[in-house]
C-alpha cells in the first residue's frame, strides 16, 4: 500500500470468525498522539503535522447481540467525553437504521431506534451515501443486501473538511462495498458558488429546483438535514450552470460555423442588395 518505512498500523484481533480491525496511516503526515482498543473497537486521535490538528477516529465491527451492542453505544460515548474536536466513526455497525436500509424493507425496531437515538446524542452527522444504495450482499443469485456500514461525523468534523463525500467503490472479494471518504479540492480550498439571480428567469429552472429538492433523502437532525440539502442542491445547481455552459458554447461554435459558411459564399458569388 504504502513504502514500509512510512506505513503504521493498529489492530484489534478477530473474535472467532468475525470482527477484527485493522487502521493504517501514513506517518510522513500523521502522528500518533493516542489510542484506546475494545473487542469491537480501536479508537485514535491522530495529529496533522504540518498544521498540528488533532482528529478522533473511532473505528468498529458492531456486534450481532443487543446487549453487546448496548454497550458499544456506552463505550463510543465514553471515547468522545475524553476530545471535544473533530470526531469521525465509521465501520460495519451489523444494523441498520431505517427499513429502507434493507433491501426487502424490514419494519422498524427497536434496535433501530436506539441506533438513531445515539446518533441523535452524540449529535453525530450521518452523511450522504454516493454510489451503491447498499453497503453489504450476501452474494446470491436473488440478493439480499442491506446497509450495514456506516460513516458519522461530528459538526466540528464537518467544518474541518468543507468538502468531504461518502462514496462506495466497487466490491471485489468482500460482500461489503468499501467506503471512500474523500475531500474535493483540498490543496485548492473551496471554490466560492455564486447564484444568479437572473437564473431564476429561465426556463425551467424553478421546477428542477423544486424537483432537486424533494427528491434529496437526508438522515440526521433539522439544522443539518437543511444544511446537507443546501449543500446538494448547491452541487446540482454546478452541475446545471456546468452542463448550460457547455449547451451555450456547442451554440455560439455552430453559430459561427454557420457565419463562416455565410462569408465563405458572399465571397464567391455576390450577394443580393
Amino acid at each position: 500500500m504504502w513504502k514500509a518505512n512510512d506505513a503504521k498500523w493498529l489492530t484489534v484481533d478477530v473474535v472467532g470468525s468475525s470482527g477484527g480491525i485493522l487502521i493504517t496511516w501514513k506517518s510522513s503526515k500523521w502522528d500518533l498522539v493516542s489510542s484506546s482498543s475494545g473487542t469491537f473497537l480501536m479508537s485514535m486521535i491522530i495529529q496533522d503535522k504540518s498544521s498540528s490538528s488533532q482528529y478522533l477516529l473511532s473505528v468498529i465491527y458492531g456486534p450481532i447481540s443487543q446487549s453487546l451492542r448496548a454497550s458499544l453505544w456506552d463505550e463510543l460515548s465514553q471515547v468522545r467525553r475524553s476530545f471535544s474536536g473533530p470526531w469521525c466513526v465509521v465501520g460495519d455497525f451489523n444494523i441498520t437504521r431505517y427499513p429502507e436500509d434493507h433491501s426487502r424493507r424490514r419494519r422498524p425496531s427497536s434496535a433501530m431506534a436506539r441506533f438513531s437515538n445515539w446518533i441523535q446524542q452524540e449529535e453525530l452527522i450521518d452523511l450522504p451515501l454516493l454510489g451503491a444504495r447498499f453497503t453489504w450482499t450476501n452474494g446470491r443469485a436473488s440478493p439480499i443486501q442491506s446497509r450495514l456500514d456506516r460513516l458519522l461525523v461530528s459538526p466540528e468534523w464537518l467544518e474541518a473538511f468543507l468538502t468531504i463525500k461518502k462514496i462506495t467503490l466497487p466490491r471485489t472479494t468482500s460482500d461489503h462495498y468499501p467506503i471512500l471518504l474523500t475531500v474535493e479540492d483540498e490543496n485548492w480550498g473551496p471554490k466560492p458558488f455564486r447564484f444568479n439571480s437572473s437564473w431564476l428567469h429561465l426556463e425551467g429552472l424553478h421546477q428542477k429546483i423544486v424537483e432537486w429538492w424533494k427528491s434529496f433523502q437526508v438522515k440526521g437532525f433539522a439544522g443539518h438535514k437543511l444544511l446537507y440539502r443546501l449543500k446538494l442542491l448547491k452541487e446540482k445547481l454546478k452541475e446545471w450552470r456546468r452542463e448550460e455552459t457547455q449547451n451555450r458554447e456547442a451554440k455560439i461554435e455552430a453559430l459561427m460555423s454557420e457565419l463562416q459558411k455565410i462569408d465563405r459564399v458572399s465571397k464567391e458569388v455576390p450577394m443580393s442588395k
